[in-house]
């Protein structure tokens, strides 16, 4: 199931590198996918927020998204990522 937008930004702001559990991976996975807009933008910035590189293949498909702020949320998502993977 997805996250609100509300739960999904929440968990953003709590998120950092390496604090990601599985049932929180999924359920970001599952919210990158769902058919409402601020959903899926919320899930990006959490997942931008987390670092967490397993979700850089999900974050690449986000950049294909038909709403182009949420092209650009992806943009920077992956940036997040990709910094976080470097630092490590």
């Amino acid at each position: 199931p997805t996250l609100r937008p509300i739960a999904l930004r929440r968990l953003g702001q709590l998120a950092t590198p390496g604090r990601m559990t599985p049932d929180l991976r999924e359920r970001l996975l599952s919210s990158l996918a769902a058919d409402e807009p601020p959903t899926r933008l919320a899930a990006i910035e959490a997942a931008g927020a987390s670092g967490d590189a397993d979700l850089a293949d999900a974050l690449l498909r986000a950049t294909q998204d038909r709403h182009v702020s949420l092209r650009r949320a992806a943009i920077v998502a992956l940036a997040a990522v990709d910094s976080g993977r470097g630092s490590s």
